[in-house]
Order: C-alpha cells, then structure tokens, then sequence
C-alpha cells in the first residue's frame, strides 16, 4: 500500500524522513537490503528522492551501502545513533547560536499586547504568569545570552531549559551528577532536545543532572510511544491530540482540574 506524503515540506525531506522514522520503529530489520525500486514506488515517487534520502541514512549511520548489492540496514545502538549524529548535531549547534544572535540584533525582547483598548509594546517577561503558575513555566532559547538575559529581568528563579552549549554539555558524555551544580545554578531545569538526541544513555545523564526531558517535533504515534518508553519526560508536537491519546492509552493522562 502506498504511503501519503504531505505537501508541506520538499518532496527528499519527506521522503528522508518517513525512511529515518521506519528506521528508528524497526519496521526493517538489521541487515535487510532496502530496494529504491520498491520504496519509490511504495511511496508514489520517483527513485531520485529515495536514492537522496538512502545516501543521508548512509551517512548517518542507519544504512549500510554494499558496492553493486544495495542498500543494508544497520543495527541501531545507541552508540550507532551517537555516532551518527555528531556531525549533523555540530552544525545544528552552530547555525542554531548564529541564528540566535541575529534574531537577538533584529528583534527586540518585547511583546504586544492591548492594555485599555490601546496596542502597546512590553518586555517579554512581563508575560510570566503570577506567582500561583510560575512552576508551570519554562523559558527555552538557542541562545545562551537570551536565557542570562531572562534571568536577570525575572523577578524571581523560572525553569530554564538549556542551551545549546547545556545539550553539548549533556551529549559530551559527562556524568550527569558532575553537571548538576552548574544547570542548577542557573535554574536549568530541562532540557530540550531534537528527536537525534533521544538516546538512552543522553536521557540518563540528564536525569543525573537533575533536568527533564523533553523531545522536539514529534508527530508519529509510534514514535511518541518509543520516546516515553525511553524515559523522556515531555514531548513537543505539531498534534497535541494525537500526543493526548497516547497519554490515555497509557493511562498518563492528567489533565488539570
């Protein structure tokens, strides 16, 4: 049965990503030979997005490719899944602070709202909410500077997700205990990390460190399910009700009185 693809991204990303999420859901076993010709037709598209997304599985670690025998499935480990992710992790990192300190230069930390029937600009953090749901807060940004820029107009400690030097810290491999003290300090409470990361020894050092952890973008059932099987402590999607489901079924579904 052909498998529908939204319109929503490029044709090689969507076709890279059902692929990838085969992959991590073991829809294929380690050490089956993937056919282009069977997976473009299967999908409804031509071999050249297939043969794209088999070359980015390829260097991520997922694949294996055999001199005129094809396409092999890898065996996932974690350290498989790290390994293949430290190159694709170090340029999200960097485009992630550059991006960061451009949007900090052109866009200025103010939010508007409507005071009076008036529209009017106010600091960002005037939007906290009052003291009785602080705990249900949390403040994430890719740039560190943002995040010390939050601390200090704050009136008082908000849960702090990390930044991107905080996740490099965590996939560093460093005992979680070790790096307790400082995410402490800073009221770095969770961390929030692309689906690449979601690995169980990353989620152990961070639960060492005394952070939760929370999983972006997730919008696959099935996927979903794997991560709070892993031990991840939130997920952020695109499909809330979808993500509310899931938690009914599994019975973690408790929704404020």
């Amino acid at each position: 049965m052909a498998t529908a693809l939204s319109a929503a991204t490029s044709l090689h990303d969507q076709v890279y990503e059902e692929l990838r999420a085969r992959l991590l859901r073991r829809r294929h076993v380690p050490g089956e030979k993937l056919s282009l010709h069977e997976l473009a037709a299967e999908l409804g598209v031509s071999r050249s997005p297939v043969h794209h997304a088999l070359t980015r599985l390829v260097s991520e670690g997922l694949l294996t490719v055999k001199a005129r025998r094809g396409y092999f499935v890898t065996p996932v480990t974690a350290h498989a899944l790290a390994e293949g992710y430290d190159v694709r992790l170090a340029l999200e990192l960097h485009a992630a602070e550059r991006t960061a300190e451009a949007l900090q230069a052109m866009v200025p930390a103010t939010a508007r709202v409507i005071r009076g029937g008036e529209l009017t600009e106010i600091p960002a953090v005037d939007l906290v909410p009052k003291p009785a749901a602080w705990a249900r807060v949390c403040i994430p940004a890719f740039s560190a500077a943002r995040l010390r820029a939050a601390r200090r107009l704050l009136a008082r400690p908000v849960c702090m997700a990390t930044s991107p030097v905080g996740a490099a810290a965590l996939r560093s491999g460093l005992p979680g205990q070790l790096l307790r003290p400082a995410f402490a300090r800073r009221s770095v409470r969770c961390a929030q990390l692309p689906i690449g990361l979601a690995t169980a020894p990353l989620i152990g050092r961070a639960h060492g460190a005394g952070l939760q952890v929370h999983i972006w973008t997730v919008n696959d059932r099935d996927l979903m399910t794997s991560l709070l099987d892993l031990g991840v402590d939130g997920i952020m999607t695109d499909n809330t009700e979808l993500l509310r489901d899931v938690l009914i079924d599994r019975g973690e579904w408790h929704p404020r009185a």
